[in-house]
């Protein structure tokens, strides 16, 4: 059955990122269709959990004043929703300066760059972080940032939501994309129930399941994303209730040594009492290469990995005072993760009605992600103009794989060419 209507804007993954760009665009005018495949606020994708980090924690000054920008776009979201979306807890970095860690950044430089921008930043003895984050037995001192803090998912997916739906976006559940059509002037999207849709353009958000959707784009060229499904581990950990501030901030640890990255929230207000959300940033569950990485389900498990929440029971019990090692609930959401930890958001080679956003841990940066999508769809602005061309689809990076990371490789691999096409 074909639907009658045209849309401006079909968004395909109604998630974080697909919820915030169905706000941004519908509120700015355009007629908005967003098709999730599952039901939404489902917890088995890359939105799941209760809480993210929000931080401007990072080694570069352009991803600082980047998450910069983000924070001041939620707070006006706060004014406009009449919701605190952000717990503004501050956070604690300390560790050894050797650390090279990914996702967090490098430790010695997150610090120079914030002295460069002159943002606040407090240092913190050993003894300090012992007395104050009850963390024990690591030996470094730290120091600690107030312009961060947790971020409440499930409300801030329901604000996403009810907002693009009051701006009269079409949120439709349960239809998965069985075919995409796509030329210069229209996307049609065919989905599992038969239904079809047509739309000016298109915006492809759906993370890990990224690059099942983007074979079922029927026009050559055809590319996927080089990216491994990281199959993310969380748990909460029961805390002494008679410590009033277990941790007055979110923290984190860089240990030396590859993957020797710690983190820890502090019980939320919007979560259990006493029970907080403590990790290694880290994943021994992981799928790689192109062609495994089209189905979130080949992963290896679809429970929490045992060795990882193993890493962190270890971690507790030689440096967590006044936390109970034993996780009382575990769960995982799947993350495409690209070697160089960043995100993709770009137009899809050849076909620039068609917008993919996907992995970088972009939650902070929804509303800001939103603004740059809708210029990339709507106002043909370039990476050059948003100033994001670290983000761009044909850039390289290390190969997400650890054992080939120091070989570099582009992120959008041609699996399908129009000479391909034609010659078959």
């Amino acid at each position: 059955m074909n639907s009658k209507e045209q849309y401006d804007l079909v968004v395909v993954g109604g998630g974080a990122i697909g919820l915030a760009t169905a706000y941004h665009s519908a509120k700015m005018g355009k007629k908005v269709l967003v098709l999730e495949a599952r039901q939404f606020f489902h917890h088995s994708g890359s939105s799941g959990d209760i809480m993210r980090m929000f931080r401007i924690l990072y080694s570069t000054r352009q991803e600082v004043e980047r998450a910069i920008e983000a924070l001041k776009i939620w707070h006006k979201l706060e004014e406009e929703c009449g919701e605190k979306l952000l717990w503004m807890t501050g956070q604690l970095n300390f560790g050894s300066e050797k650390s090279t860690a990914g996702a967090q950044g490098e430790y010695k430089k997150v610090k120079e760059v914030l002295e460069h921008l002159k943002r606040p930043c407090i240092s913190l003895s050993k003894e300090e972080i012992e007395k104050e984050f009850h963390l024990t037995k690591l030996g470094y001192d730290g120091y600690f940032s107030p312009d961060n803090g947790v971020m409440n998912v499930p409300l801030i997916l329901r604000t996403f939501y009810k907002l693009a739906r009051q701006n009269l976006a079409t949120l439709i559940e349960k239809a998965e994309v069985t075919s995409l059509k796509v030329d210069n002037k229209s996307v049609t999207v065919t989905v599992n129930t038969g239904e079809t849709y047509t739309a000016k353009k298109c915006v492809i958000a759906c993370g890990a399941h990224t690059n099942r959707v983007l074979e079922k784009i029927e026009s050559r060229p055809k590319y996927q994303l080089n990216y491994a499904i990281w199959n993310m581990v969380y748990d909460y950990y029961a805390t002494d209730p008679k410590i009033d501030s277990i941790y007055p901030g979110m923290w984190v640890f860089f240990g030396e040594g590859e993957d020797a990255l710690y983190y820890g929230f502090p019980p939320v207000p919007w979560g259990p009492p006493n029970l907080a959300k403590i990790g290694w940033e880290s994943a021994t569950q992981r799928i790689h290469g192109t062609e495994i990485a089209k189905n979130p389900a080949d992963r290896v498990d679809l429970v929490p990995a045992k060795e990882d929440v193993q890493k962190t029971v270890k971690f507790i019990k030689e440096h967590c005072l006044g936390v109970e090692p034993y996780p009382v609930y575990s769960g995982n959401c799947v993350h495409p993760h690209f070697g160089d930890h960043k995100a993709v958001l770009d137009r899809l080679p050849e076909h620039t009605n068609v917008v993919v956003c996907a992995g970088g841990w972009s939650f902070k940066f929804l509303p800001l992600y939103a603004e740059w999508i809708y210029r990339l769809t709507f106002e043909d602005a370039t990476l050059e103009d948003l100033s994001c061309e670290d983000l761009a689809i044909n850039r390289t990076a290390p190969n997400p794989d650890p054992q080939k990371a120091k070989k570099r490789e582009q992120v959008s691999v041609l699996i399908e060419s129009e000479s391909t096409s034609s010659s078959s």
